[in-house]
């Protein structure tokens, strides 16, 4: 019957607080988040896990929010707007779209992992992938601009994020995933002409790291600002 179950994304309606909101904008906006559900044959939910109460948890001084909202004017410009959050709003600030379906989270991927029955969520609007323990319903990790890893290029030098606003999150083998990063906005990427790529990451849990060990683009002819490969 487990193996039958059904674990997708689905969408309820929230608020969110918007710091460092512009001219004309709101300072709370209204949207759909997508949590995490697993539901068996009958349609029973099972249990969930929802990103939008894991970012306005408490960090562990129980002072603050987890992570914080600052809304970017398009999405093209969240990488932007990343980079220039104020030093008054660091850290835990994260700059979001809410796009036509006001969805600024935009939950792309979801798959099991096939050696420990772990399961992955992959947010495009939070350039993030969490790894949700499939019985205590808990991150366990998360790579991109809301990692709990400690994040190396292949030079060795440590990032912000190893994707941005990346589709689809494919494992290859234990603690061994590819992605197709779309690479809108990059912190780490300064050139005119971005281009697109095909990402290899290799996690270790026992270190809290995450590196990218290869990537391919066949250069700036290849560039999606929206969409997978």
């Amino acid at each position: 019957q487990a193996a039958c179950n059904a674990v997708q994304p689905q969408l309820r309606p929230f608020r969110v607080p918007c710091y460092g909101t512009g001219k004309g904008q709101k300072p709370q906006q209204h949207g759909l988040v997508e949590h995490l559900a697993e539901v068996d044959l009958g349609g029973r939910v099972l249990w969930r896990w929802d990103v939008y109460q894991y970012m306005m948890g408490r960090d562990p001084s129980g002072q603050q929010p987890r992570w914080r909202w600052l809304l970017a004017q398009a999405d093209g410009l969240t990488g932007q707007a990343n980079r220039h959050i104020p030093s008054a709003l660091r850290p835990r600030t994260l700059a979001v779209y809410f796009n036509h379906n006001a969805l600024p989270a935009h939950a792309n991927t979801v798959a099991l992992d096939p050696f420990d029955g772990g399961v992955y969520i992959h947010y495009h609007g939070l350039s993030t992938t969490f790894k949700i323990h499939r019985t205590r319903h808990e991150v366990m990790w998360a790579v991109g601009l809301m990692g709990t890893l400690r994040q190396y290029a292949p030079s060795g030098r440590s990032v912000h994020s190893l994707t941005w606003h990346a589709h689809g999150w494919h494992q290859l083998g234990p603690h061994r995933f590819l992605t197709f990063d779309n690479n809108v906005g990059s912190q780490d990427d300064r050139r005119q002409t971005p281009s697109s790529r095909v990402v290899e990451l290799l996690v270790d849990p026992g270190q809290g790291t995450a590196t990218t060990t290869w990537h391919w683009s066949p250069g700036s002819t290849h560039y999606r600002d929206i969409g997978g490969g």
